[in-house]
């Protein structure tokens, strides 16, 4: 059976990356959503909805959890 990790991410109306539950790489800045969306998909992260929210978007990803 498969074991999955989840992470979620706020992005704002202008489509910034404000806060991330679930995901501890440390960054300097947070990036605009497609440059976030490349590079977790580089490790694995699939998106797996997306949901409006008052001030931007809600995103949920998963990944496979590795033993």
């Amino acid at each position: 059976m498969t074991k999955w990790e989840y992470m979620s991410v706020w992005v704002d109306q202008n489509w910034e990356v404000r806060a991330i539950v679930g995901y501890d790489e440390k960054r300097d800045r947070l990036p605009k959503f497609v440059e976030f969306l490349n590079l977790v998909g580089l490790v694995g992260w699939e998106m797996v909805a997306m949901v409006p929210v008052e001030v931007g978007h809600r995103v949920f990803f998963k990944r496979p959890k590795k033993s």
